[in-house]
């Protein structure tokens, strides 16, 4: 099944489906890609995240 890694909103929290369990702003979640979580996404109380990208490596010691 799909998942998405989502986080809420600042302020707000979102009851996690069959778990007893709060989506929060502190930590973002994986959850399944299914209608509930898309509906929080589009009220805009859940966020969808989207992990940093790793930084560039330089390159040491290179003569242009």
């Amino acid at each position: 099944m799909k998942t998405l890694t989502v986080i809420a909103r600042q302020g707000v929290a979102v009851p996690m489906l069959g778990v007893r369990a709060m989506i929060t702003d502190a930590a973002p979640k994986e959850v399944p890609d299914v209608p509930y979580y898309r509906r929080r996404m589009a009220d805009g109380d859940l966020l969808l995240w989207e992990s940093p990208a790793p930084a560039a490596k330089s390159k040491k010691g290179s003569k242009e």
